[in-house]
């Protein structure tokens, strides 16, 4: 997408001692044309600090999210007027842009979309201040980045918002983020409610394309914010990212985030490695090691559920074998009792 991004350069003046937070808006219209009519759909999304708010409306959300979902309602509570605003001025432009044809594809696909991403990023600091630090504000038009210049003959929704992509607008939108992130920040500060959740921290072995190696896997789920710190380290000494495989911080179902890191070993150096994780909501690093317990559990607990499976099939055929005798000493007893019979008459 292209953007209006606006950077201050404030670390001479102000401390860089607060948090990043940051807020953002995304709006998609999809315009499908019909034989017989024209058919419009319009999705809107809003991402708080890496949040995808969405995840409100889920049952399965993390803990962490509940009291954030019961703040937001307040934080966003005036957004229907503005949503309404955004909904038009999307429906009447992806409408101009398929009539000025400003895209070859225009005339041979039957489905549209024009997103629009506004909102910012500042540092949020405990005693209650946010400073703007960047501010965003783009668009795109069926895959493409767009640029907005009035000869292209654009008839923008004005209202009392004013023509959106001017830099009196923009500026508008910037401050308005900020009161956002401003009453967010006084909300944790006031409620003492923290948004945060650790991490859990899994090491496994996994066999490896070669006999020689394996794998050592470490896997960090559950935390927030989603910045954090993963180590492989041998002998006490990190290893570089280069010689790790590594997954990326994903997010979670939950909208928690989570991220795995692998590094393939001769199993003879196992005991040498060991997985640390640092991140903001633990006092301590985590520090997890690849010992032969971890990679024993498994053997062990196979063996195990093995024995009791052969214990439970000896002892049904224990109880088989002497239901089998006491059935056939039963027909042993009725036959002699039959010829004793048979005998006296």
């Amino acid at each position: 997408m292209a953007s209006v991004t606006v950077l201050l350069l404030i670390s001479s003046v102000f401390p860089a001692q607060g948090e990043i937070c940051s807020l953002y808006y995304t709006y998609s219209a999809i315009l499908k044309s019909l034989s017989s009519r024209d058919i419009y759909e319009f999705y809107s999304s809003v991402e708080l600090n890496d949040i995808q708010m969405n995840f409100c409306n889920s049952v399965n959300k993390a803990d962490f999210l509940i009291q954030l979902c019961e703040k937001s309602e307040r934080l966003f509570r005036n957004e229907t007027d503005d949503l309404n605003y955004k909904r038009e001025w999307l429906q009447i432009n992806i409408n101009t842009l398929m009539e000025t044809g400003n895209d070859n594809r225009t005339s041979v696909t039957d489905l549209h979309i024009l997103q629009w991403r506004h909102g910012c990023a500042a540092e949020c600091h405990s005693n209650g201040s946010v400073i703007f630090l960047q501010g965003t504000d783009e668009y795109a038009y069926n895959g493409d980045n767009l640029t907005f210049n009035l000869s292209k003959h654009w008839k923008p929704l004005v209202l009392e918002h004013g023509i959106i992509w001017n830099r009196e607008s923009v500026s508008r939108l910037e401050r308005k983020c900020v009161e956002t992130l401003t009453s967010f920040n006084d909300l944790q500060r006031d409620r003492k409610f923290s948004v945060a959740s650790h991490p859990e921290v899994y090491s496994s072995v996994k066999a490896s394309g070669s006999s020689e190696q394996q794998v050592l896997v470490c896997l960090a789920t559950g935390f927030y914010p989603k910045h954090v710190q993963m180590e492989i380290r041998r002998d006490q000494t990190p290893l570089p990212d280069e010689q790790l495989n590594s997954s990326g911080i994903r997010p979670n179902a939950d909208g928690s985030f989570q991220l795995k890191k692998s590094l393939k070993i001769l199993p003879s150096e196992r005991s040498r490695y060991q997985c640390v994780v640092k991140h903001q909501t633990l006092t301590e690093p985590l520090i997890i090691s690849w010992d032969e317990v971890n990679v024993l559990l498994p053997v062990i607990t196979g063996l195990l559920v093995a024995f009791v499976v052969l214990a439970i099939i000896l002892f049904v055929f224990y109880l088989l074998r002497k239901c089998f005798k006491y059935q056939k000493s039963l027909k042993t007893q009725t036959q002699l009792v039959r010829g004793m019979d048979t005998n006296k008459h």
